[in-house]
């Protein structure tokens, strides 16, 4: 799983660059998440934002548009 293989290899939480992707998206400022405890609230937002590189932006946006749009 991408996002998975881009937190482990920067030391976060998979939410954490999946907030922070969207987060980079242009015209979004904020985002609303769900968590299952206070825990999990914290351990995804401690990082953020996470520093992605344009590759890593390209690879999210590309899984994105093969979830959401049915494109690769």
């Amino acid at each position: 799983d991408a996002v998975g293989e881009i937190a482990r290899s920067k030391g976060v939480r998979p939410g954490a660059v999946a907030i922070s992707w969207l987060l980079a998206q242009p015209g979004i400022c904020s985002v609303i998440v769900g968590s299952r405890s206070p825990r999990q609230v914290c351990e995804n937002v401690e990082n953020i934002p996470v520093p992605l590189d344009d590759g890593e932006k390209e690879q999210l946006d590309r899984l994105s548009r093969t979830i959401y749009e049915g494109k690769s």
